[in-house]
This record gives structure tokens, C-alpha cells and sequence, in this order.
């Protein structure tokens, strides 16, 4: 079920969109360093294929102790080449190959709520978590789209996105929850197993 009997079905494309991403921020931070550039892009893939893996039961060596070489690394890179990098793209660096890749590696770790707390969480609840993250963010977009260009007059934020209106925020969340809720009950009632 996404990948749970199937390792790398999730865990390779958000490897591969962790990358992408690690790779976009590094880009847009003028970073010139490559070998910044490149071992920002090659923490930001492995983090995922950590998690879905589960290598921290082959590699005995804990996650802090490679977080903090990969650190020491990366200021021993900074230092060595002071006149192009600057302590901004290091800091970049490390939201890039860290944060980012474990904000998208929670998408698994939602998928095997049901393995860490079997009491609590079906896998069908589990999978449906993954799956409304997804679709509130559509949700989301498409009611504040649509209502925005109806009903729209109060900018947002102008100077921003001049097209975003206050209403269609408004519109956004208010259908997505009312659509959520509704969604919910109908899973709840035929999908979910019940005990």
C-alpha cells in the first residue's frame, strides 16, 4: 500500500523531488560551488531513501554522528573556499539538504502510522492521511482559484500576487474543510475497517 510492502515506490520519486528541490534552492542562492552544490544535492536524495529504507538498521553509526561530518563538512568547504562561499549558502545548504528532504520523508512516516501505532491507526487511515495531504492542497487551490476570479475585489496581497483576493483565501480554506469533512465520513464509513 504505497510502498509499504513495496520499498521505493514512495521513496524513490521523493528522493528524486528532494533532490530537484536541494538543487532549485541551491540554484536560486547563486551558490557556485559544485562540490557544495553536489553533496547538498546527494544528502537531500539519501534522506528519503533513509527513511523508506529503513537503513538505520544496517548503518550502526547514528544519525546524529552523520548529520554532524556532513556539517563539519560542509564549514570545512566554506572555510577552504571563503572568497566565493559565503555563510548564506551554507545555511541554504543545509535547510536545502536537511529540512526540506525530512518535511517531504514525513509523507512516509505518515504511511506507516498503522506499523508504529497499530492500536490507534488502520492502514486505510494511514493511506488516507497521505492521500488528503494531497488532495487539501488541491482542494485548496481550486476553491480559491475559482471563487478568487468570481467573487474576488479585496486584494491579498498586491504588491505579492496581484491576482489573490481575500475572498478566494476565504473560499480556499472554508471549502476545503467543509469538502474534507465530507470526504472523511464517506471513508469512514466504507473504506476504513472497523473494530
Amino acid at each position: 500500500l504505497l510502498g509499504c510492502q513495496y520499498p521505493l515506490v514512495l521513496g524513490l520519486p521523493l528522493a528524486v523531488f528532494s533532490g530537484m528541490a536541494a538543487y532549485e534552492i541551491m540554484h536560486v542562492t547563486t551558490c557556485k560551488n559544485k562540490v557544495i552544490t553536489a553533496l547538498t544535492v546527494a544528502f537531500a536524495v539519501a534522506m528519503p531513501l533513509y527513511i523508506d529504507l529503513d537503513l538505520g538498521r544496517f548503518i550502526k553509526v547514528p544519525v546524529s554522528v552523520i548529520l554532524t561530518v556532513y556539517l563539519i563538512t560542509l564549514m570545512v568547504l566554506m572555510l577552504k573556499n571563503y572568497e566565493t562561499v559565503k555563510f548564506e549558502n551554507i545555511a541554504m545548504a543545509i535547510y536545502a539538504s536537511v529540512c526540506v528532504p525530512y518535511a517531504i520523508s514525513c509523507t512516509m512516516l505518515v504511511r506507516d502510522l498503522f506499523k508504529t501505532s497499530p492500536d490507534h491507526i488502520h492502514q486505510a487511515q494511514a493511506l488516507f492521511l497521505v492521500l488528503w495531504a494531497m488532495y487539501c492542497a488541491w482542494l485548496s487551490d481550486t476553491f480559491a482559484y475559482f471563487f478568487g476570479r468570481k467573487l474576488g475585489k479585496h486584494k491579498l496581497s498586491p504588491k505579492i500576487s496581484p491576482k489573490k483576493s481575500v475572498e478566494g483565501a476565504v473560499a480556499g480554506v472554508l471549502g476545503t474543510m467543509l469538502i474534507s469533512v465530507i470526504t472523511y465520513f464517506i471513508c469512514s464509513h466504507f473504506y476504513f475497517y472497523k473494530d
